[in-house]
């Protein structure tokens, strides 16, 4: 399972969903969970999340910058609780990759449907190749 996490609303968020169907077309179960804009992330959501991206091989999240702060407790939380890889991209990471890798295990620089199917392919043990073009 591929878990996708964004701050926007379903209707917004075209390059999630972009992801999402091409996950889907390749034959990759994926759910993806739409904030819709939450400015403060409580303890108790953040365990909701950890349960529904509990069976995941690997999260990603789409980051603009002002969204950062809000999702670096529970990027912390998805890697040291459940123990899952987590791939950032978006704005943000795209404009900031070093200071990106700083708070997750892999950054995805510019378009992610085929970087993000390889890396999935690689952290479920499909593949043991992680020189994966704009996945850092």
């Amino acid at each position: 399972m591929l878990t996708l996490i964004t701050n926007g609303h379903p209707l917004h968020e075209i390059g999630v969903k972009s992801l999402a169907g091409y996950m889907q077309f390749h034959g990759i179960p994926v759910q993806v969970i739409y904030m819709s804009y939450c400015r403060i992330l409580h303890k108790r959501l953040r365990h909701q999340i950890l349960e529904i991206a509990g069976n995941s091989k690997l999260v990603g999240l789409s980051l603009m910058t002002k969204d950062v702060g809000l999702f670096k407790p529970l990027i912390n939380d998805i890697r040291q609780k459940i123990q899952v890889p987590v791939v950032i991209g978006g704005i943000h990471p795209t404009a900031m990759p070093e200071e990106s890798l700083e708070f997750s295990d892999f950054v995805c620089v510019g378009e992610g449907e085929e970087p993000i199917r390889q890396l999935y392919s690689t952290v479920s043990g499909k593949s043991s190749d992680y020189t994966i073009p704009n996945i850092s």
